[in-house]
């Protein structure tokens, strides 16, 4: 369904990018030792779209909890984020294993609240 919803976006020209949750982990954690971690984020941060695919497949350790943070504070504030999981939404919240309790409660806060 997702894939539907970015390729009608795309036809009325805005954009879109899908990427898996663990390839973009992944990307940002190479980006951040290559001291590229501003231009590999902003990238994710100019799409109108956004698609992230096996959200919470697995739980986020806490370097991955402060990326995501990152990531949704950033993009939700400007433009629409769509997260496919196949957990349901009351169990993100233990999904998302960080010592920091305060930043679990804020990714939840942007993405299930009008931001």
């Amino acid at each position: 369904m997702t894939r539907v919803f970015g390729i009608e976006a795309r036809k009325r020209f805005y954009t879109v990018r899908y990427i898996r949750l663990p390839d973009f982990l992944l990307e940002i954690e190479v980006a951040k030792r290559e001291s590229n971690y501003a231009e590999a984020l902003n990238k994710y941060l100019k799409l109108t779209l956004l698609s992230i695919d096996e959200w919470l497949l697995m739980k986020l350790n806490n370097s991955e909890v402060k990326h995501v943070f990152e990531l949704i504070h950033k993009h939700c504030k400007r433009s629409s984020t769509i997260f496919c999981s196949q957990f349901r939404e009351e169990g993100w919240h233990e999904r998302i294993s960080s010592d920091d309790s305060t930043l679990t409660d804020a990714i939840m806060d942007r993405i299930t609240y009008d931001f």
